[in-house]
């Protein structure tokens, strides 16, 4: 884990730069590839960093399932995503809206893909960085504040994506937009079942 400083020279004067705790995490068969796969994010980020980067250790999946039920169990959230080619730009991104993040509850998620060739389904959409975000709260009061900040995100970083992901797709707000979760040829697939299956319009979808 590193704490880093996260701030923006547009907004500096309206809000002081908010310490940030980053961990990263590799799948991977020993400690030693998993360092060697930590070791080019991490000199990266050292220049930012506030410390050194604390000590890794192994865990399993119980371990890993088990903090995302903690992590997500309870409370108010929203989720969006992109899939990229361009993490840089997508970092930079983040960085600006920062500052102005209504909950540190909320979870940004950096996953490299690499690019598999899945073309089924959900599967078929392509981009070798994952980039999701949890807008996570508590009080209703704040829904809107928080919502607004995570739309606004993604507004900005629509132009650098190639695909998203469905399962953590903002669908009440890109309701239009839910082909961009598939290849062409899956959501022609997709229209197609649908219109051979619910002609009627049971499974109501404004993308349809």
């Amino acid at each position: 884990m590193l704490a880093v400083i996260a701030s923006d020279e547009s907004v500096a004067q309206q809000a002081p730069p908010r310490e940030v705790a980053l961990t990263t995490l590799a799948f991977a068969e020993s400690i030693t590839t998993a360092s060697d796969l930590h070791a080019s994010i991490i000199d990266r980020l050292l220049p930012w960093a506030l410390a050194p980067a604390s000590e890794e250790h192994a865990t399993g999946f119980t371990a890993l399932h088990d903090h995302g039920d903690a992590t997500f169990g309870a409370g108010r959230y929203l989720a969006d995503n992109i899939l990229t080619d361009h993490a840089e730009r997508a970092a930079e991104i983040l960085i600006a809206h920062l500052p102005s993040l209504p909950s540190l509850a909320t979870l940004p998620i950096f996953i490299w893909r690499g690019s598999p060739s899945l073309p089924d389904g959900a599967f078929s959409a392509r981009g070798r960085w994952y980039f999701s975000t949890y807008a996570r709260w508590s009080d209703a009061n704040e829904d809107e504040v928080n919502q607004k900040w995570l739309r606004s995100l993604y507004d900005d970083l629509q132009p650098i994506a190639s695909h998203c992901y469905i399962n953590e797709f903002d669908l009440e707000y890109r309701s239009r937009e839910v082909a961009r979760c598939f290849s062409e040829a899956a959501w022609q697939r997709l229209r197609e079942l649908k219109q051979r299956h619910d002609p009627a319009g049971v499974f109501h979808d404004l993308a349809f």
